[in-house]
């Protein structure tokens, strides 16, 4: 899969919750915080406030989550891409569907 150009994202309520719910798994595994850097990627899984705006997720954003996910344990990789999975069978808007996949399936970067 490549990962896609998302422009104009805005996460619904039940969406919120999801990345709320990763947010809290990816800062228990401790790693993820200190590789991902400053993009979209991190505002999106480690920031504090709510996900209000419209966000642009490009192939520099998913790289950079790519390159973070690899110092998270197996078990919390796991962990993330079935909730992203599950998320992406509860929403029916095509660029959050989009989003959880690319999430779920790490853009097979």
């Amino acid at each position: 899969m490549e990962c896609p150009d998302i422009r104009g994202l805005e996460f619904s309520l039940e969406s919120q919750r999801a990345i709320n719910n990763i947010r809290w798994k990816l800062e228990s595994a401790g790693k993820f915080s200190a590789l991902l850097g400053v993009g979209t990627m991190a505002t999106i899984f480690l920031g504090n406030k709510t996900l209000t705006s419209a966000y642009f997720i490009n192939s520099t954003d998913w790289e950079l989550m790519a390159e973070a996910m690899r110092s998270v344990p197996d078990t919390v990789k796991n962990r993330v891409k079935l909730d992203a999975n599950l998320q992406e069978l509860r929403t029916t808007n095509l660029d959050e569907r989009k989003f959880w996949r690319a999430v779920a399936n790490g853009c097979d970067l």
